[in-house]
């Protein structure tokens, strides 16, 4: 079964953007400088990120204001239909 998603009311979230996956498999290191880039914005901004791999994958999309969804190596993304169905995009 499903698991029951609860997300957070919007201006309660914790982090502003996330990404939860891997740095790796997007061509021309894309994900990679994306990550660079957030870590910048995040020390001028004073704004919560989160940017990796992690098994509470769902709890931290749900606590996040917006999903980065960056390609990968192949034509599909799973990750942008979770996004969506989350309201995250």
């Amino acid at each position: 079964p499903a698991r029951q998603i609860n997300p957070v009311p919007m201006q309660q979230r914790k982090y502003a953007i996330s990404y939860v996956g891997s740095l790796a498999h997007a061509p021309n290191r894309l994900r990679e400088k994306m990550n660079a880039s957030l870590h910048k914005v995040a020390l001028r901004t004073n704004k919560s990120f989160y940017i990796g791999k992690n098994r509470l994958w769902v709890d931290i999309m749900a606590d996040s204001r917006l999903q980065l969804v960056p390609r990968g190596s192949g034509r599909t993304a799973y990750h942008l239909a979770e996004a969506v169905q989350m309201g995250l995009i």
